[in-house]
């Protein structure tokens, strides 16, 4: 079963507006599966991330859809329990693994944090944060500070260029790493909270990309208010068979996907 297959079908089907919500919409490009449905069809949606410096980003993305929303929040369970309305999120710098393009005597470079490489001429013109080999790093936010710390130990262990270019620019010092992350406080909502601010009575599609919570959220699938058509989230180790049976109480099936390799739930 491919995602991309399940939509194109969907959509073909459907005769009125298409509405969805996507949480851990990041830059709404980078490793998005919903970037060219959304650029090409009159989709109705509200697209919510954590991190303010890339919903933006989403939002220059879309600027021609006036019928988008956007909402800087981050998505808890539906029993989380804290008297405050905001939670700690955090996520790596943009000015470390975004680069800026600069000119040095004459020879073009990219600046990452305060690391300058050169680069070949052939990269003047193109989009340099769509042809950053750091930009999935740009998806690493949490509300586990140990999460996001990990994730630049791990790249910079790697063998490859992106290993090689983090190393330059995080060093190879654990104690060093700290220093590229970034806290801020953001708003939490639960699902049914989302779903309600989105004032649709139905949803056709509920994309999600969390780090990992994901799974946390789906656990709260029979208490949803609202039963999206399709649910599309991130699960990288797999679901337990409780959840695939609270799916199937909800009236859904459930598959890994073989292109995007994440989770598929239908609304039977």
């Amino acid at each position: 079963m491919k995602f991309i297959e399940v939509i194109k079908e969907y959509i073909k089907q459907k005769n009125s507006n298409f509405k969805f919500i996507q949480l851990g919409c990041n830059d709404g490009f980078m490793a998005d599966p919903l970037h060219d449905f959304i650029k090409d069809n009159q989709w109705e949606g509200i697209l919510v991330d954590a991190d303010a410096y890339y919903l933006k980003n989403a939002q220059s993305c879309y600027s021609e859809k006036n019928r988008l929303r956007y909402l800087n929040a981050g998505v808890v369970p539906l029993n989380k329990t804290n008297n405050s309305l905001f939670e700690k999120f955090y996520s790596i710098n943009p000015e470390a693994i975004r680069p800026s393009p600069i000119e040095v005597e004459g020879q073009l470079c990219w600046r990452y944090a305060d690391k300058i490489f050169s680069v070949h001429e052939t990269y003047r013109n193109i989009d340099h944060h769509k042809n950053n080999i750091l930009d999935y790093l740009q998806g690493i936010g949490s509300f586990d500070y140990e999460f996001v710390l990990n994730h630049i130990n791990l790249v910079t262990q790697k063998t490859d260029a992106s290993g090689q270019l983090s190393r330059e620019i995080f060093s190879t010092d654990k104690a060093n790493h700290a220093k590229f992350i970034k806290m801020h406080f953001v708003p939490i909502f639960n699902i049914n909270q989302i779903f309600d601010m989105s004032g649709f009575q139905s949803i056709d599609l509920l994309q999600t990309d969390l780090e990992t919570w994901d799974v946390k959220i789906m656990e709260d699938i029979l208490s949803f208010d609202i039963k999206p058509k399709i649910i599309h989230f991130e699960a990288p180790g797999g679901i337990s068979e409780d959840l695939k049976s609270k799916f199937k109480k909800a009236g859904y099936s459930i598959n890994r996907t073989t292109d995007t390799k994440d989770e598929l739930a239908i609304l039977i």
